[in-house]
């Protein structure tokens, strides 16, 4: 993922499952932090240290979709420095 990103000019990618459904995100700083801490090595697993949608609670996450109006979307910006788009 590291290379993907450096490649790319990328510092978070979307995980997305099997079946096309967002499941997380993984960002560099995350998985620098990681690694260079000793709590994953440098083979470990994108599920090892990217952050799930789903299991964690304490954060809420809004959909947004092509749908959503430029209001709402506006109000979200607000609050939130970055978000990412679904179908």
């Amino acid at each position: 993922a590291a290379e993907l990103m450096k490649a790319n000019g990328f510092d978070k990618l979307p995980v997305i499952t099997p079946r096309g459904i967002l499941d997380g995100i993984i960002t560099l700083d995350s998985m620098l932090s990681l690694v260079t801490t000793g709590r994953v090595t440098s083979d470990a697993k994108v599920s090892d240290v990217m952050f799930r949608f789903q299991t964690n609670s304490w954060k809420k996450f809004r959909e947004i979709t092509p749908e959503t109006p430029l209001a709402e979307l506006d109000h979200f910006f607000e609050n939130n420095i970055a978000g990412i788009v679904t179908e």
